[in-house]
């Protein structure tokens, strides 16, 4: 006996089956169900020093609590890397550094010799406004607080006083302060942070670095092997991705034409370096669905690959055996007419025997 639809109920059926088809066009997208997960992975310094082995991060100039914040954190993350053996270049004034920058780098090479370095890095930093004028130099400030913390440096060769490396490294605040001086968000708090962060992007213009990457994870809700990625992709947003590369493989045995666990397999070789592996799977995964997403991670894979070699090498240099420290003059004159020709002789220094560590930090021999 069949029974007669009503007009609701016809369209009550329409939408189910609209629902269904859309969740059944979905579950054959890497663009559906997604979720990020995150990874740490090495990334090149963008400077290289040739012939460096020694390096000292001389005192900045600036206001002096600031100053000495940022060179304790400059020089924390550049004896992390163990890219140079950090030398203690804390015992010098604030002076070489400024007139290094203004243009004249023989009080920095001074220092640098006596120290027993082979490089010094010079450097200011400043708190300024948004536009990059110093900060407080607005009468009327309208809306939130834009406060940026401003390091300017040079790494200087105290041989030929040639100039290395340069460039410039900027962290950025916008909101409220907080009136408690306790509040996370203080004008005290916020400032230390600032030139924390602003120097750790010093440094790591100079030396390799650890980065954490967050990425995107392709998902499916439907089909043969989506179950298998479903749990990859749980698996890596918990940092556990060797498991989530066996889930993910599983996924592929099932279905070779899983595309979303290609890409989540080519994800994990990323995270472990590996990034022909990685470009493999990305390109596989292209080849079956042309995703934005894919595309985006092959080139991504392609520029890595290409800075490989400079990482290779920064990284097999953490262990290279260092040279003897140089018998070079302790002072060098300025050339005649430019500065005064009198020599800048800082008090002799005993150079350190075992290489300047921050405080807490084992140094290293």
């Amino acid at each position: 006996m069949f029974r007669e639809r009503t007009p609701a109920a016809a369209q009550t059926r329409i939408n189910n089956i609209a629902f269904f088809l859309g969740l059944l066009s979905l579950g054959f997208s890497a663009g559906c169900a997604r979720d990020v997960a995150q990874f740490s992975a090495w990334q090149p310094a963008a400077s290289h020093l040739p012939g460096v082995a020694r390096l000292a991060v001389l005192p900045l100039d600036g206001e002096p609590a600031v100053a000495k914040l940022a060179q304790a954190s400059i020089a924390a993350r550049v004896h992390e890397a163990q890219l140079y053996t950090l030398v203690d270049g804390s015992r010098v004034g604030r002076a070489p550094a400024k007139s290094a920058l203004a243009g004249n780098s023989i009080p920095a090479m001074n220092a640098g010799r006596q120290l027993g370095a082979d490089a010094v890095l010079v450097a200011s930093i400043e708190f300024q406004e948004a536009n990059g004028s110093p900060y407080g130099a607005k009468a009327i400030e309208i809306g939130d607080t834009v406060l940026v913390a401003a390091v300017a440096y040079q790494v200087l060769d105290v041989r030929t006083g040639a100039v290395l490396a340069d460039g410039e490294a900027k962290e950025t605040f916008r909101g409220e302060f907080n009136e408690e001086e306790s509040g996370a968000t203080s004008s005290s708090k916020v400032a230390a942070q600032l030139v924390r962060e602003a120097s750790k992007k010093t440094a790591e213009q100079l030396v390799p670095s650890r980065q954490t990457r967050e990425v995107e994870l392709a998902g499916a809700l439907m089909g043969k092997g989506a179950g298998a990625v479903r749990a990859g992709n749980r698996l890596a947003k918990q940092g556990k991705w060797q498991r989530a590369i066996t889930q993910w493989q599983t996924a592929v045995n099932e279905n070779p034409e899983c595309h979303a666990a290609h890409y989540n397999l080519g994800l994990a070789q990323e995270s472990q370096g590996n990034l022909m592996q990685a470009k493999q799977h990305y390109q596989q995964a292209l080849a079956i669905e042309q995703e934005e997403l894919y595309a985006e991670a092959s080139q991504r894979a392609e520029q890595l690959a290409q800075q490989a070699a400079r990482l290779s090498f920064q990284l097999a240099s953490r262990n290279r055996p260092r040279p003897a420290i140089p018998a070079w003059p302790q002072t060098v004159a300025a050339p005649a007419g430019s500065h005064p020709a009198t020599p800048v002789a800082y008090p002799r220094t005993t150079v350190p025997q075992m290489p300047y560590a921050p405080a807490g930090q084992p140094a290293r021999p």
